[in-house]
């Protein structure tokens, strides 16, 4: 019969073994704490909180690729509201995107930064460099619409007078390329 609510339940028998010298009491078995238990609940608050940061971090960098890293065939959404690109957000080039990459050439090492004119559309060295560098049998001119702007990505002054001359020649289209506008064969 169950104990009535509220009492007290009867103690355990004590345990016994028998041994050599007859009935002795053993003690009754103990439970250890759990794992989460014995670690100290500040050491658990804090690295949840580093775990989620890291997510976090992780996450907000997922799709991105920091514009020195940019190569000939990437895709990526057009950068708006700025002058100085420092990462862009990727896209597919076999789907609908909004600038590729077309070529990555470089200008020779007296050539003035071209961001001395930063309006002249043409005839500059770095869009006559561009031009130059690219191949126009692998157009791939179905994927190209009537709204394609070329252009070219180069490096920020201070890198350009530690010699870096390297230029991104790229294609942008407002409506969008349906697929790659360079043939990668």
């Amino acid at each position: 019969m169950p104990p009535a609510p509220g009492a007290t339940p009867p103690p355990a028998p004590p345990r016994v073994a028998l041994g050599a010298e007859g009935a002795v009491s053993v003690p009754a078995p103990t439970e250890s704490p759990s794992l989460l238990q014995r670690v100290p609940k500040k050491l658990l608050i804090g690295g949840g909180v580093i775990v989620v940061l890291l997510l976090i971090g992780w996450f907000a960098g997922r799709g991105k690729t920091n514009a020195d890293d940019l190569q000939a065939g990437d895709c990526f959404e057009a950068p708006t509201g700025t002058d100085d690109i420092r990462d862009v957000k990727d896209q597919s080039c076999d789907g609908l995107h909004e600038v590729e990459i077309l070529v990555v050439t470089s200008l020779p090492a007296g050539a003035a930064w071209p961001g001395l004119d930063p309006f002249a559309l043409s005839d500059t060295p770095a869009t006559d460099a561009c031009f130059d560098a690219i191949d126009p049998t692998l157009l791939n001119l179905d994927n190209v619409p009537d709204d394609t702007l070329e252009g070219h990505f180069y490096p920020a002054q201070d890198a350009w007078d530690d010699g870096d001359r390297k230029l991104l020649c790229y294609a942008q289209s407002a409506t969008g390329f349906p697929g790659p506008v360079m043939n990668r064969e």
